[in-house]
């Protein structure tokens, strides 16, 4: 199982999706924006970012999988801690870890983890639909 889609699906409706004994998601709110140089206009958003302190089961991903495939908690907790030993196993042998829709996370030379959020993606339910526009 990948974690991935379980992730940005909380994100949605959460600001923080922790994924236990790895860190935690945090979806911060970001006003619409207006370039004025190139007389862009984007619309209002999440900006996503990662927190390895945020390790702490808080359950949510947890129950978000129960819900989803039925199965008991522990087994969730199970399914999670295997996607965490995947994840950890490829930043150790130097790749990245892709989480779709999310962004990319990546040691850095000191063994710290960097997250790259991806862009092009808007968490913020509110502005479904919305899309970066030009005004002349």
């Amino acid at each position: 199982m990948k974690l991935d889609q379980h992730i940005s699906d909380l994100l949605f409706r959460y600001d923080c999706v922790i994924v236990p004994d790895f860190g935690g998601f945090l979806a911060n709110y970001q006003p619409a924006k207006i370039n004025s140089r190139t007389h862009t206009f984007s619309p209002p958003g999440k900006k996503v970012s990662f927190n390895r302190n945020l390790k702490s089961n808080d359950g949510l991903l947890a129950n978000h999988i129960v819900q989803e495939f039925g199965c008991t908690y522990e087994n969730a907790l199970q399914s999670i801690a295997n996607c965490v030993a995947d994840y950890q196993k490829e930043l150790n042998s130097g790749k990245r870890v892709l989480i779709e829709k999310v962004g990319v996370l990546y040691f850095d030379n000191a063994k710290n983890i960097l997250f790259e959020p991806i862009a092009t993606f808007n968490f913020l339910s509110d502005s479904f639909g919305l899309e970066k526009f030009h005004a002349s």
